[in-house]
C-alpha cells in the first residue's frame, strides 16, 4: 500500500511538472510573439516616418532621446500656436478663414502623427500605441473631411459636391448626409456637418491624449518626456477643434 501512495504522489509530481512546463512554453511563446509584433510595429512606423521625413529608415530608428524630445517639443510649439489662432476668431468668420484655421490643424495633427509614430519606430508600444493610433488615424481622417468640405462651401454647386465628398469618405460621417440633403438652407445643413465632424475631432484627440497620459507612468525613461510634450500638444488639438467647431454655427 505504502508502495501505491509513494508511486501516486510521483505521478501527481510528473504531471504536475508537465503542466508547469506547459505553462511556462506557453508565456514564454507569447512573449516571443509579443516581442515580434513589436518589432514589425516599430518596422512599420520608421517606414512611414521615412516617407515623410526623407530620412532613411536606420536614421529614424537611431535617433537619441534628445531628438526624440525635440521633435515632440515642436508639435507642442505648434499646438500651441494652432490654439491661439482658433481662440483669436469670432462666429462671424468667413468660410475662407475657417478653412485657414481647419488647414493650420491639420497640419499640426500631421506633425503629431510623425512624431508619434517616430516614438514607435524607437520601440514605445503596447495596446496604448495601438489605442493612440486608432484614434489620431480617425482624427487626421475628418480633419480631411472637413477640410474638403470647408472648400466646396466656397464654390458653386456646393450641395451636389458636398454629397459626394462625404459618400467617397466611406467611414462614419454622422449625420451629415441627412444634413446636407435637409430641408434647412444649404448652409445651415453643411455648417451643421462640419460642426459636428470637428466635434468628432476634439473627442478623437481628447482620446489620444487621456490615452498616453493614463499611461505614462509605466512608459520607459527614453519616451516619458517626449509623451509629456504630446500629452500638452493632444489636448491643445482638441481644444483647438473645439473652438473650430463652434464658429459653424
Amino acid at each position: 500500500m505504502r508502495y501505491v501512495n509513494m508511486l501516486s504522489i510521483l505521478v501527481l509530481v510528473f504531471l504536475v511538472g508537465c503542466k508547469q512546463y506547459e505553462f511556462e512554453s506557453e508565456a514564454e511563446g507569447e512573449a516571443k510573439v509579443a516581442e515580434a509584433d513589436a518589432a514589425v510595429a516599430a518596422q512599420k512606423a520608421a517606414e512611414e516616418v521615412s516617407k515623410v521625413t526623407g530620412l532613411g529608415v536606420e536614421e529614424i530608428k537611431a535617433l537619441s532621446k534628445e531628438d526624440l524630445e525635440r521633435l515632440s517639443e515642436e508639435v507642442k510649439k505648434d499646438s500651441e500656436k494652432s490654439r491661439a489662432s482658433a481662440r483669436g476668431v469670432n462666429g462671424s468668420a468667413e468660410n475662407a478663414k475657417k478653412a485657414e484655421l481647419i488647414k493650420e490643424i491639420k497640419s499640426t495633427a500631421e506633425k503629431f502623427e510623425k512624431a508619434f509614430k517616430t516614438l514607435v519606430s524607437e520601440g514605445y508600444g503596447g495596446p496604448v500605441a495601438d489605442a493612440v493610433k486608432g484614434n489620431m488615424d480617425m482624427g487626421l481622417k475628418k480633419l480631411g473631411l472637413v477640410e474638403k468640405l470647408v472648400g466646396i462651401a466656397n464654390g458653386s454647386g456646393k450641395k451636389e459636391a458636398m454629397k459626394k465628398a462625404v459618400e467617397e469618405f466611406g467611414g462614419d460621417t454622422g449625420s451629415c448626409k441627412s444634413d446636407i440633403n435637409g430641408i434647412r438652407p444649404p448652409n445651415n445643413g453643411s455648417n451643421k456637418c462640419m460642426k459636428n465632424l470637428m466635434g468628432n475631432v476634439r473627442s478623437s484627440f481628447s482620446g489620444v491624449e487621456n490615452n498616453i497620459r493614463d499611461n505614462l507612468e509605466t512608459a520607459s525613461a527614453k519616451f516619458k518626456s517626449s509623451l509629456q510634450s504630446l500629452v500638452q500638444a493632444a489636448s491643445d488639438i482638441s481644444s483647438a477643434a473645439g473652438l473650430i467647431s463652434a464658429l459653424f454655427s
